[in-house]
């Protein structure tokens, strides 16, 4: 976990590591506010994963694997996924060249945001991008 406060399911806060002092004061939201922030933080990982593999490549994209891509995009960021060297790059090359999933399984597991989150929630990712089957 990289300690940034979250409300709902995973709607970011804040940006940045906070001090004691500076958290968010907000201590409840309804269902409907986190139903309506879960859309639109989830409209916007679509944008962000298709800004940063471009329309093309997302078109390609198989059901489960599209589906384990935007959730690494919603817990990534357009920042830390178009800044990838390694994840991103791997996805980009399976689906343009290589096919090879495998090194994409490999990338994920390897990458620093792999270290960061919970190992499930990498490796489960990680096995779904290599075989095209929801985990």
């Amino acid at each position: 976990s990289m300690k940034l406060w979250t409300i709902g399911v995973g709607h970011l806060l804040h940006s940045a590591v906070l001090a004691p002092s500076e958290r968010p004061r907000v201590e409840r939201i309804t269902q409907r506010e986190s139903d309506a922030w879960f859309m639109m933080d989830m409209e916007q990982a679509i944008a962000d994963l298709t800004s940063v593999l471009g329309p093309t490549r997302i078109a390609k994209l198989d059901a489960p694997r599209w589906r384990a891509a935007v959730n690494m995009s919603f817990n990534r960021g357009y920042k830390r996924m178009s800044e990838s060297t390694t994840i991103t790059p791997a996805i980009k090359a399976a689906i343009d060249q290589t096919g090879s999933w495998c090194a994409v399984k490999a990338a994920v597991l390897a990458s620093p945001w792999a270290v960061c989150i919970k190992a499930g929630r990498a490796g489960r990712l990680a096995q779904q991008l290599e075989t095209g089957i929801d985990q």
